[in-house]
């Protein structure tokens, strides 16, 4: 298939084998392809590039991170000569996920308008976090 942009952008546009990958929503995408023919699917070079999974295989070709096991990771990359790597960008989502649930605040927040402080809505995240695990006060 030839590839006339395969720009960074969500969706792809495949029109007489001709891929275009300049849509940041399914809706433009199919909207494009609703007028001027051809099929949309999700562009598979972000997705490999990013990728939803823990290791990531590094060459000269690029970048794969579609590895859950990190051995597969470091096999594949010894076969082609590459390297296997954290996904560093899952891991950020996965530790700012956690965070928020843990109700860690970032620092470089701006003010939430309610006129308290940081030890204020910290100690509020505490007390949501103890209901949500249900660790209140216990009978004794």
């Amino acid at each position: 298939m030839a590839q006339a942009f395969s720009g960074r952008s969500e969706w792809c546009l495949i029109l007489d084998e001709i891929e275009q990958c300049s849509f940041n929503t399914p809706d433009e995408c199919y909207g494009s392809a609703y007028t001027n023919g051809g099929y949309c699917r999700q562009n598979e070079r972000k997705s490999r590039v990013a990728g939803d999974t823990p290791w990531c295989v590094v060459s000269a070709a690029g970048r794969d991170c579609t590895y859950y096991m990190q051995q597969t990771c470091i096999n594949t990359a010894l076969k082609i000569e590459g390297g296997c790597v954290p996904n560093t960008e899952k891991a950020l989502e996965i530790s700012q996920e956690r965070n928020k649930f843990l109700g860690y605040f970032d620092p470089t927040e701006e003010d939430d308008g309610s006129g308290q402080g940081l030890a204020e809505r910290l100690q509020e995240a505490q007390r949501t976090q103890e209901e949500l695990m249900g660790g209140g006060e216990q009978p004794q």
